[in-house]
């Protein structure tokens, strides 16, 4: 299970940095946003660089998800134990 996640997590991270490296526009300047673009809020992200917002997006979804999911697992193994009697 960890081997899923950290993969899922490493496919995440590797689609992100290909998305911030995409050439997009930036709607104000028309140029490609550098590392020196500020970024002030999500709706600036969006409109400067769709496909990182885009990737950032899809990155916090799954880590939620991800999250969710290691509970669940947790509280069955938690219930688990308790149905058969092991501290």
């Amino acid at each position: 299970m960890a081997d899923q996640t950290s993969s899922t997590q490493a496919a995440s991270q590797s689609e992100a940095a290909q998305a911030s490296t995409s050439a997009t526009k930036d709607s104000a300047s028309g140029t490609a946003p550098t590392m020196s673009t500020s970024i002030n809020s999500m709706a600036d992200l969006q409109n400067k660089a769709p496909e990182v917002y885009h990737q950032m997006l899809l990155s916090l979804g799954m880590t939620i998800c991800n999250r969710m999911k290691d509970g669940q697992d947790r509280i069955k193994e938690l219930n688990r134990k308790a149905r058969n009697g092991e501290a």
